[in-house]
């Protein structure tokens, strides 16, 4: 088979477990400059918690993804080989990247008389590693078997032939090994002149963890009879031991043999690094590390920040995540939001003895520069002792911050909503900026809207605004309010990205739901921004009508809005099931047949995005940048907020003719599907926040 311009055509398959940090950098490089239809990839996420399928697309809609509810390298190589059509056939992993230009040397070794399999040369990209690591891999890369014998560590092609020598892969953890062990020396080739890239651990323990799992994988090929062919330690040795080499080499002798004991020691633990799933070193990212910060992370209310976060990391940003808050175990709905918590770093809760270990420690190190710093925080608040306390408070959990933010190699800080994040955020890279140099901090921001708006003197907003390098705002009505607090010089900071629903996630149902009653649905916080009180007084004009209304959304006021519909007699007519994980919400958008949101303010609800892109129609008040998205009487009906009489009479008009359900459904489905994409609106800021320059990288 071949492609668009002669080149044959290869299958690649990439297994991918929790791959969602890397996935996008394999495919991106493995896709640039191929031909149309030279190669046929087929992604198979294995029981991933993740958004690896998700970032796959994203990266490569031409590939195909698979999605298998458990997870096993196994069971993925045989799952891929049930896709893929073509040889040579490649087996890749997601944390790997070669580019097409080496596939097509592959290609040609394996085209060569008695070659059933073949590899390119690995490269290991050592920069920013520990020593000890750079001192293994520098040991590693003199072994023999690197060009003489043609190992796996993450890449191995076969030909037709070749992939005939055996059946399904077993469930053994060194499938390259077992691979190799069905050719004989001459039949393998290790191609020079072609190479792939491997991302080494990122520190010492994880170092250990792989070569842990080197040592269990060799032993089940031997419990099952057929030993792994590479480990020649005579030869090994010879290759060490040479002038020049005894350190790396005491060195490559010290870790195996903490790896060969830690494998015994626990020998069913599954050892995996998670250090070079991250993309930190230079050689891959073209950017800095950016340091997400938001009150309270993850939230179940801020679930588009997750999604951006995570979008970022696909499209090869190295983003970390820190919250002035730690979010609480109840508020950790869903197996994504357990995740990110966990490797969130949270400024609260803390001990005072941290905090004055960490306030002494900059204080006495960088005297000048925090004396500046606290004349500076103090400048920036508004008149009265509370005020001036409330600063302070900003500028040691911003010495917390910045401390970690230094450990952690982020110069740069990017703050949703112009909150304490924003503080914090500001202070962090005023101080950086102090001690470092200029131009070595920086910080940037994503402002929101509706409720920084209505109190613009109290969060400081024209200062905070002045001082970010770039704002990135969500809709254009939101971005003409913050015009007018910037001088004109300063406008073209102001950029819009209009939010996005998860198009993957969120999809009309096959069939709609069975009527009657239509059920109407509406997701928010419960607060009195949301307009609920209205939407209960416009349920009770349509007594006479058959249909329910569900309020998914927890809050203070989630009992006093029970009370309200009480109140109404609509007890029996109206849920009100509190908070749910976002995991929960796809299917209640597919049990609904009108979505309505009845707020007093708004900036431009991702809510809404995501009943548009489950095929819903929507009624929604006329309020801020909601009339960006739903174009009334096209895309979506539009009411007057607080008027219950006319948001009454859109509901009527959508309960009585279900043709105007479906024509105003597909007419929201394809506005979202155009203009309002998460995936797309994710890579839009990342490649925003990669331009925002620094001078200096800190380690």
């Amino acid at each position: 088979m071949v492609g668009g311009s002669g080149q044959t055509k290869m299958s690649v398959i990439i297994p991918a477990h929790d791959e969602e940090a890397v996935i996008g950098r394999c495919l991106g490089t493995l896709l640039e400059g191929a031909e149309p239809g030279e190669l046929e990839v087929v992604v198979v996420c294995n029981g991933c918690r993740d958004g690896t399928a998700a970032a796959a697309r994203a990266a490569a809609p031409e590939a195909t993804v698979v999605e298998l509810p458990q997870p096993g390298k196994a069971a993925a190589l045989n799952e891929g080989d049930r896709w893929a059509s073509a040889f040579p056939r490649v087996y890749l992993d997601a944390d790997v990247e070669v580019s097409v230009v080496d596939l097509r040397r592959v290609a040609e070794a394996l085209a060569q008389p008695g070659v059933l399999c073949a590899a390119p040369l690995p490269h290991f990209a050592l920069r920013g590693r520990p020593w000890i690591v750079r001192k293994f891999y520098e040991a590693w890369e003199r072994l023999p078997y690197l060009t003489q014998d043609m190992v796996g560590s993450g890449f191995y092609a076969l030909s037709k032939e070749g992939r005939l020598r055996f059946d399904d892969f077993p469930d053994v953890t060194g499938d390259d090994h077992f691979v190799l062990q069905h050719f004989q020396p001459g039949e393998r080739r290790a191609v020079a002149g072609a190479s792939f890239v491997i991302h080494p651990p990122h520190s010492v323990r994880g170092l250990v963890a792989v070569r842990a799992r080197v040592y269990r994988g060799n032993r089940e090929l031997e419990d099952a009879g057929t030993p792994a062919p590479l480990q020649r330690r005579r030869g090994a040795i010879v290759a060490l031991v040479r002038p020049g080499s005894v350190v790396p080499a005491a060195v490559y002798v010290l870790v195996n043999a903490v790896a060969t004991f830690r494998s015994r020691w626990r020998p069913e633990r599954w050892e995996r690094d998670d250090s070079s799933r991250t993309i930190r070193d230079g050689s891959a990212d073209p950017t800095h590390r950016i340091g997400y910060i938001t009150s309270r992370y993850p939230s179940v209310s801020h679930t588009f920040v997750l999604r951006e976060v995570r979008a970022g990391r696909a499209a090869g940003l190295d983003v970390r995540t820190f919250s002035v808050r730690r979010a609480l175990p109840h508020e950790l709905l869903s197996a994504v939001d357990r995740e990110e918590a966990a490797s969130t770093w949270s400024v609260r809760p803390v001990t005072p003895g941290i905090v004055a270990r960490s306030v002494a420690r900059a204080v006495l190190g960088h005297p000048v520069a925090c004396a500046g710093l606290a004349v500076s925080v103090l400048g920036r608040a508004r008149p009265g002792l509370r005020a001036h306390l409330w600063q302070l408070f900003y500028l040691t959990e911003a010495i917390l911050l910045w401390e970690e933010c230094r450990r952690q190699g982020v110069r740069h800080l990017h703050a949703h909503h112009a909150n304490v994040a924003a503080d914090l955020a500001w202070i962090v890279a005023d101080l950086g900026e102090r001690v470092d140099g200029p131009g070595t901090w920086t910080w940037t921001l994503t402002f929101h809207g509706s409720a920084e708006l209505a109190d613009v003197r109290g969060v400081n907003l024209a200062p905070k605004l002045a001082a970010a390098a770039l704002v990135i705002t969500v809709s254009d009505y939101t971005r003409a309010q913050l015009l007018s607090l910037l001088a004109a010089e300063e406008w073209a900071k102001v950029v819009v990205v209009h939010t996005g629903a998860d198009l993957t996630r969120y999809r009309p149902a096959a069939a709609p739901p069975p009527a009657p009653p239509v059920e109407i649905l509406s997701v928010g916080r419960i607060d009195p921004v949301k307009g609920y009180p209205v939407l209960l007084q416009a349920l009770a004009e349509l007594r006479e009508r058959a249909c329910r209304l569900t309020i998914v959304g927890g809050g203070d006021g989630l009992e006093r809005l029970r009370d309200e519909a009480e109140r109404l007699g609509l007890g029996g007519r109206v849920r009100l099931p509190g908070a749910v994980g976002q995991d929960e919400l796809p299917e209640l958008f597919r049990a609904a047949h009108i979505f309505c949101l009845p707020s007093f303010t708004e900036s431009l609800p991702v809510v809404l995005m995501e009943a548009m892109a489950a095929g819903l129609p929507v009624v929604a008040t006329e309020v801020a940048g909601i009339p960006e998205l739903v174009e009334d009487q096209e895309s979506g009906l539009l009411v007057p907020p607080g008027r219950a009489d006319h948001l009454a009479a859109a509901l009527a008009r959508l309960l009585d003719d279900p043709a105007e359900r479906r024509r105003l459904g597909a007419a929201g489905l394809a506005r979202v599907r155009a203009d309002f994409d998460a995936a797309a609106s994710g890579r839009k800021v990342a490649a925003l926040l990669a331009a925002v320059p620094l001078t200096h990288v800190g380690r």
